[in-house]
């Protein structure tokens, strides 16, 4: 009987010369960023506070509505609680630095956080920021921007503002 070097599976004789070692196989993409503090997993409000204020990155559809309607939401509700406010507070001006602080603030907190959400809703379309300015086209911009951002759907895989968020390195595995 024949040694087990001699043949390969169901009796059939190896090559006498071995195949030559294959190179590894160049990667496809880089490897992922490194993980930053806002983003480790610790805290449950990192990654939202990532989506309102962050211009890095890509936004999907459907975080994008969600993002959309949560601030909407959230800025009716504190222009009523400023409104309800001011009339409490009228006559006394120990309240009403805070208060005006706060109106102050606040819409410039929810331009910046509707520019973050447009601009990674770009670049997931894999368009730059500059395309915010479609809006001030009258009459089609409105419209453009809502086909756009919210119709479409984005460049599918990797393109140059990183990950596809819907296949985003975690779930691709090779």
């Amino acid at each position: 009987m024949t040694s087990a070097t001699e043949f390969g599976r169901r009796g059939v004789a190896k090559p006498a010369i071995a195949a030559p070692p294959r190179a590894a196989a160049p990667r496809s993409r880089p490897p992922p960023p490194p993980k930053t503090a806002a983003s480790s997993g610790g805290s449950t409000l990192g990654p939202a506070l990532a989506m309102f204020f962050s211009f890095k990155g890509r936004l999907r559809r459907r975080d994008y509505w969600f993002a959309y309607i949560t601030s909407l939401v959230a800025m009716v509700l504190l222009l009523w609680f400023e409104i309800r406010m001011e009339a409490a507070v009228k006559g006394n001006l120990a309240l009403m630095l805070p208060l005006a602080l706060f109106s102050l603030v606040l819409p410039f907190a929810f331009i910046w956080s509707t520019l973050a959400i447009q601009v990674k809703r770009w670049h997931d379309r894999d368009k730059a920021w500059f395309w915010l300015f479609v809006g001030f086209i009258p009459l089609i911009g409105g419209l453009w921007l809502f086909v756009e951002l919210g119709c479409l759907d984005g460049t599918p895989g990797e393109n140059r503002f990183g990950y596809s968020p819907k296949l985003g390195p975690a779930t691709v595995f090779a």
